[in-house]
């Protein structure tokens, strides 16, 4: 669930992803032998699962077409630590939602620009302008909410 909760922009959203996953999981059981891979197995299957609730949704989205102004956002170092998972998965549900796949496979999953490219179908420099926003977004996310200042900056 927590895989499904970062690529998705609601809880309502993260479970259907998870449902999805586990039919595949079901469906598919007597592929995997080993126990061992098993765990591998199935976050692959969740976040192919995410990448297909997004590909499904892509033609709804909304095209991102502001760009946001560079602004001196400066957040202490250790405030980022010292959220909690509960605060961090607000802060990525809160993201357009391709910027959050990006965000979530290059970050998180530790893919490449041109792998995500080709798995969400645009060039490898859309894929770094995407990761460039959502940092920039989550930062500015941290500083509307004061987390910064509720960590002493």
């Amino acid at each position: 669930m927590g895989i499904c909760l970062r690529y998705s922009n609601s809880d309502q959203q993260a479970q259907e992803i998870l449902n999805d996953s586990f039919l595949k999981v079901f469906e598919n059981i007597l592929i995997t032998r080993e126990i061992l891979v098993f765990r591998a197995w199935l976050r692959r299957i969740v976040v192919n699962t995410a990448l297909d609730h997004y590909r499904k949704e892509r033609r709804r989205m909304e095209r991102i077409t502001t760009d946001y102004a560079e602004e001196d956002m400066t957040i202490a170092e250790d405030v980022i630590d010292k959220l909690s998972a509960e605060e961090i998965i607000k802060l990525l549900q809160e993201l357009p939602e391709s910027q959050r796949l990006v965000f979530n496979l290059y970050e998180i999953e530790g893919y490449n620009h041109q792998e995500i490219g080709e798995m969400l179908g645009f060039p490898a420099a859309t894929s770094r302008t995407y990761l460039t926003r959502a940092k920039q977004r989550i930062k500015s996310l941290m500083l509307q909410r004061k987390f910064g200042s509720r960590y002493g900056e």
